[in-house]
């Protein structure tokens, strides 16, 4: 909800996950997790992808998610286009646990309105690319959902497991 609120407002954020852990215990048992997609594993690689804003949030602690629409990566700000191409990718390594795989994905847009709904068979590995035609809305992000709802002990399976950076439509 804040996030949405966050970007309702015209802040240009992505999606960052964190846990209120008072010790070492939570460095084992937090299953929050910030990804950065970073071009490789060095410090400036992430710093420029964090800056980016190529983020994604999730409560599942390898899932891999990725998108673009219209050729542009996740983070990016669009020159006003009425229709988007969306290519998404997300997939968690762990084939053998039915409870990572993913059930539904949402892209939404300005106020938190759900604009299109994909809920494919059950799969570790889910590949969707719709078109939306709009030439309103000022930002688009996904939103994921898997069998289990994340890797915590009271994980949710009605609850998104995670949260895409934004692309911005350039309005």
């Amino acid at each position: 909800e804040a996030f949405v609120n966050a970007l309702d407002h015209g802040w240009k954020v992505s999606p960052v996950c964190g846990n209120d852990s008072h010790g070492f215990w939570g460095l084992d048992h937090a299953t929050s997790r910030t990804f950065v997609l970073a071009t490789e594993k060095t410090k400036a690689a992430m710093l420029e992808a964090m800056k980016q804003r190529r983020t994604y949030a999730a409560m599942d602690q390898n899932i891999q998610c990725r998108y673009t629409v219209n050729g542009a990566i996740m983070g990016s700000t669009l020159e006003q286009p009425a229709v988007f191409r969306f290519e998404i990718s997300i997939s968690d390594p762990d084939t053998d646990d039915p409870r990572d795989q993913v059930t539904k994905i949402d892209i939404v847009k300005d106020g938190g309105v759900v604009v299109e709904t994909h809920e494919p068979t059950p799969a570790a590995a889910i590949t969707w690319n719709p078109t939306i035609e709009d030439a309103d809305s000022t930002y688009f992000f996904v939103r994921v959902w898997n069998a289990g709802g994340g890797d915590a002990d009271r994980s949710d399976a009605s609850e998104p497991v995670a949260w895409l950076a934004p692309v911005w439509t350039g309005r």
